[in-house]
């Protein structure tokens, strides 16, 4: 009887532990425009209050803006024509444990990290990013990249994210950005930023105040039909 008993009670311990990292990634906190939550297959308005889960999408259209707190204290702003996925999101409410995947199919995204930090991961056609302690954003384009090429681009803001798919590795860091075209080519840090990143607004609001998401930009220059390039440093 003991030997049945065993197993069960562990197997039991193991639900019970994993009830506990269970529940909402977070919560809508403001959303303007075509904005919308996509949950099993229906789409709903995307309204302040409303929670958002593993499985759950993020949906803008033209004039969409979402912004999302989640309960590691993270803070994600999804931004015009865009679509964020949430694909697996676990966090226990205090601690610092936990995981946390994005996946980012179209238009861009501004990232405030939280708590999440070693199991946090933003996926996109070219690749996956990881954190350490960063703000950063991140665009997929492809017809819409004002004359830059199509692929993903990350901006490193603050901090460290390293940028890995099927070619390699490449981590960027403050005032940095990072390119790929495709999963199969290494990243690289370019001299080429689509407009689409520079001029979407990554405002994070919070109930006391408004801090900008500012790329730096102290060293672009407009080339006419090439969008904005980074000069020599």
């Amino acid at each position: 009887m003991h030997i049945t008993l065993r197993p069960l009670v562990s197997i039991a311990a193991l639900v019970v532990a994993s009830s506990a990292f269970a529940g909402p990634a977070g919560s809508i906190v403001s959303a303007n425009g075509a904005a919308s939550v996509v949950s099993r297959g229906s789409a709903l308005p995307a309204a302040t209050g409303r929670t958002v889960g593993s499985g759950d999408a993020l949906v803008t259209g033209s004039d969409g803006r979402i912004q999302v707190q989640t309960a590691d204290e993270a803070v994600l702003v999804v931004t015009p024509n865009s679509r964020l996925r949430v694909e697996n999101y676990n966090y226990a409410a205090g601690q610092r444990d936990g995981a946390a995947r994005y996946r980012l199919d179209s238009g861009a995204v501004g990232t405030l990290s939280g708590l999440i930090q070693s199991q946090y991961a933003l996926d996109t056609p070219a690749g996956q990013m990881t954190i350490h302690g960063t703000k950063f954003g991140t665009v997929v384009c492809a017809s819409t990249c004002g004359g830059a090429p199509a692929g993903t681009y990350l901006a490193v803001v603050d901090g460290a994210v390293t940028f890995t798919n099927q070619g390699g590795a490449l981590t960027g860091t403050a005032g940095q950005y990072l390119y790929a075209p495709d999963n199969r080519t290494a990243p690289v840090l370019t001299t080429v930023v689509p407009n689409l990143l520079l001029a979407a607004n990554f405002d994070f609001t919070f109930s006391f105040d408004t801090e900008r998401l500012a790329f730096p930009q102290d060293r672009l220059i407009e080339v006419p039909g090439d969008g904005p390039v980074l000069s020599p440093s």
